[in-house]
């Protein structure tokens, strides 16, 4: 209790600090649909467990309209692959049903020298690019972060940021949120969250914490099973189909679990659920302050600050005619 209470007055410090340097035009901004860098913390505390019981008649799910936080190096990868295997399709001459022995060499070199020329990667503009992980020198939490995990018994779940254009709550798409250590398909932490705005910014949260189990055929218990994450279940729909999909048209089939299915994850997976608290809330927020989301179990720590996103650079990008694939 005492770690708890020192933890209560640093983040308390903290926040005071960081509300005294905010500019005095944020909570006008707020009122308005625009550009902001969100920074977030969730982090596990001590269980006290002769304080607590734990609803187990609880919903765990996704909603249709996620958004993935991406990692600017796996974008990378992902682009170079794809432009890789459009060049590689291009290698390849096509049949010539008219025994045209000349155009079929011709078409060959062309190719051949098409081989020798770079990939076509559109970068990754971190500074104009929403929902990508930005670099830990660009968040402004850190030495927050760090405080709480210095606790005894407090472990640092998800701390990341990134920009995005926060909307009206009707088309506010649900950011996905995994964290901790990994068990099986699954993390620790789980779910997502909702940034808003009206007159004032909104946070919705929709996470869960799982403490797990070695899987040894015991009864499912009372606890539900874990909704697989919308990623890795498209990454499956992938999986299965030998020719590129349409992305947008899988939003949906990508959050939904046919019972058969649930039935062999529970059946395979290594792991089950021993215990499963929800961190559901809604907090309105003031632009460029700290704010605390506490609960017995986790803390979330959040701040949303107006971002002045550049204009678009006059020099022509790299050729790339492939969409984005990691969010509606």
């Amino acid at each position: 209790m005492i770690e708890v209470k020192k933890l209560a007055r640093a983040l308390a410090t903290a926040m005071a600090a960081i509300t005294m340097t905010a500019p005095h035009w944020t909570q006008a901004q707020s009122n308005h649909e625009g550009w902001y860098q969100v920074e977030i913390i969730v982090y596990s505390r001590p269980l006290d467990t002769s304080a607590e019981t734990w609803p187990a008649d609880i919903t765990l799910d996704y909603p249709v309209n996620w958004q993935e936080l991406r990692a600017p190096e796996a974008e990378m990868a992902r682009r170079e692959e794809r432009a890789r295997k459009r060049q590689t399709e291009a290698q390849n001459p096509q049949t010539n049903y008219f025994g045209d022995d000349s155009a079929t060499g011709q078409q060959a070199t062309a190719t051949a020298i098409d081989a020798q020329q770079p990939l076509a990667v559109e970068p990754v503009d971190l500074a104009r690019d929403a929902f990508f992980e930005l670099p830990a020198d660009q968040r402004g939490l850190n030495a927050v972060a760090n405080r709480v995990a210095a606790q005894p018994g407090f472990d640092i779940l998800f701390h990341e940021a990134w920009r995005q254009r926060v909307t009206a709550e009707a088309s506010a798409p649900w950011v996905l949120i995994s964290g901790g250590e990994a068990f099986g398909e699954h993390f620790e932490l789980e779910g997502s969250i909702n940034i808003n705005v009206s007159r004032y910014l909104h946070v919705f949260t929709d996470l869960w914490f799982t403490e797990f189990q070695i899987n040894t055929g015991q009864s499912r218990n009372q606890w539900p099973s874990l909704p697989l994450s919308p990623v890795k279940r498209l990454q499956q729909l992938e999986a299965q189909s030998a020719v590129d999909i349409d992305y947008s048209n899988l939003m949906a089939d990508a959050v939904q679990t046919r019972p058969e299915d649930t039935l062999m994850e529970f059946l395979e997976a290594p792991y089950l659920p021993a215990r499963i608290v929800k961190l559901e809330q809604q907090r309105r927020m003031r632009s460029s302050e700290l704010h605390h989301l506490d609960h017995p179990r986790l803390g979330m720590l959040v701040k949303i600050t107006p971002y002045e996103r550049p204009a678009e650079s006059t020099a022509a990008p790299k050729e790339s005619n492939e969409p984005s694939p990691a969010g509606p």
